[in-house]
């Protein structure tokens, strides 16, 4: 085997290869990756308040080293109103039109279909594929790995946990079209569905309802029920805050909220409602 003297091998190694570029750390990336990356970024619009990244505002502060911040931009009519900041990871694509509100913020890989209507203060995780025409309220927190397709709506203060699946056609098959016969559903306010369920389309969850972990839920949800299982079915009831109630004679006190909640004919109803 013929040797290759040390000073040409230090220049072997040192070269770059002519189809690559070097990164920050050392390691070598291919042109048309970075391409790919800079199109991704120009879909985005992106806008990361001082309020969403204290560290750029102090950046000696527990000793973190200055970053720069993502590109920003604050157009009017990609907000619900003038003036509107959210906050929207470099690596997800929001494509136009859009509405998103006031402090929301958007993590890594999702992506925002057109036609979508995503209130304030709401948070989605990674992996997050919403739309296109899906509205989703305020307040409403949805967790990695979930897609919301065309007809899902949500109402307010919905929580939608790891993985949860949704469905727009009863009947799929891969060669016939179905777009005219999704059927919809509606999360209504403050229910939460737990990682991992499975909603079938054309059913409504009702207000302040708790879907267990991996229920597959195949008709309406009640306000306040607790689903499990597969099918889904319901084993009791819970408050506005998710504490489990204990009815006597159709009568039910919840400590956290102070005030009682009563059941008649299969259905709950909160006194202060």
């Amino acid at each position: 085997m013929k040797k290759i003297p040390a000073k040409n091998a230090m220049k072997t190694r040192g070269k770059k290869p002519a189809h690559q570029t070097q990164n920050k750390h050392g390691g070598y990336m291919k042109k048309n990756t970075l391409k790919a990356r800079g199109n991704a970024l120009e879909t985005c619009e992106i806008l990361a308040p001082q309020a969403l990244q204290p560290s750029l505002q102090n950046p000696s502060q527990n000793g973190m080293q200055p970053t720069p911040q993502p590109r920003a931009q604050n157009e009017a009519q990609n907000s619900l109103q003038d003036g509107v900041n959210f906050f929207v990871h470099p690596t997800s694509i929001i494509e136009q039109p859009c509405k998103i509100g006031e402090g929301t913020k958007i993590w890594h890989f999702c992506h925002i279909l057109p036609h979508t209507h995503i209130g304030a203060r709401c948070s989605f995780g990674q992996n997050c594929v919403i739309g296109p025409g899906v509205f989703i309220g305020n307040g409403c927190k949805v967790q990695n790995n979930v897609s919301i397709y065309e007809g899902v709506s949500c109402e307010e203060d919905v929580f939608i946990g790891p993985s949860v699946v949704f469905s727009n056609v009863i009947n799929p098959r891969a060669f016939i079209n179905r777009r005219g016969e999704f059927l919809p559903t509606l999360l209504k306010k403050g229910c939460s569905i737990g990682a991992n369920a499975t909603i079938i389309c054309g059913h409504s969850i009702g207000k302040y309802a708790l879907i267990g972990a991996g229920a597959v839920v195949s008709r309406d949800v009640p306000d306040y029920a607790l689903v499990v299982g597969n099918p889904a079915r319901i084993i009791g009831w819970v408050d506005k805050t998710a504490q489990r109630l204990n009815f006597t004679q159709g009568r039910a006190w919840s400590q956290e909220e102070g005030c009682a909640y009563f059941l008649q004919d299969g259905r709950v109803k909160c006194g202060n409602d």
